[in-house]
């Protein structure tokens, strides 16, 4: 079937209806493979049509350079698009994008904003992903389990393992903390004594 497609005139890609995304795949296979170019038109048209499918499709092949020379920022516009349409998958990629360029603030706060658009969804690798950023870079705590919880209670080891580690730093914090409050008590302890014991010299000393 692949073969076949690749000879299908540009004007009749158009007409065949991207209903599924196994459609897709099969466009995706022959652009893969080399395709004359047909295949190509076919998908950008999918996607300038608005079919989220195709656009996160096309976006996967800019970013990979699986068929297509590789373009970060038209991978990166593609995934834009249907994330601004509301789809979890690329609004966890363009999250992932922001994340990997934290020199600025603004990324940071765009990161959290597309991974918790797609974490709202469900959508469990951005829960776990805005749980990871939340306990690493803003040092939220209280978001950081928040969502961690919620990637845990949906099978993520790599988010349990992260709240396990969250819960273990806590515990070492609160054993500093108690015995920092044990040595300044002993301390404050030896000090009335040596007060105490330097009023009793004075007064036998008279």
């Amino acid at each position: 079937m692949i073969k076949k497609l690749l000879f299908i005139p540009f004007a009749a890609l158009l007409l065949i209806g991207c209903e599924s995304f196994s459609d897709l795949d099969v466009i995706g296979n022959a652009i893969d493979q080399g395709g004359n170019g047909h295949s190509t038109k076919a998908l950008i048209a999918f996607a300038e049509g608005g079919d989220i499918d195709a656009q996160i499709l096309l976006a996967s092949l800019y970013l990979q350079g699986r068929g297509l020379e590789r373009n970060r920022q038209r991978a990166w516009a593609w995934y834009q698009r249907a994330a601004d349409a509301g789809n979890a998958e690329a609004q966890f990629a363009v999250g992932s994008m922001y994340a990997e360029f934290f020199t600025l603030e603004s990324h940071v706060d765009q990161a959290i904003k597309w991974y918790g658009r797609a974490a709202e969804q469900d959508h469990l690798g951005a829960q776990t992903a805005l749980g990871l950023l939340y306990r690493d870079i803003r040092s939220d705590r209280v978001e950081a389990r928040r969502w961690l919880s919620k990637a845990v209670a949906r099978g993520s080891e790599k988010a349990r393992s992260a709240l396990d580690e969250m819960r273990a730093a806590e515990r070492m914090e609160k054993k500093r903390a108690a015995n920092a409050r044990a040595r300044k008590r002993a301390a404050g302890g030896r000090a009335r004594k040596l007060v105490t014991g330097a009023k009793r010299q004075a007064e036998e000393a008279r």
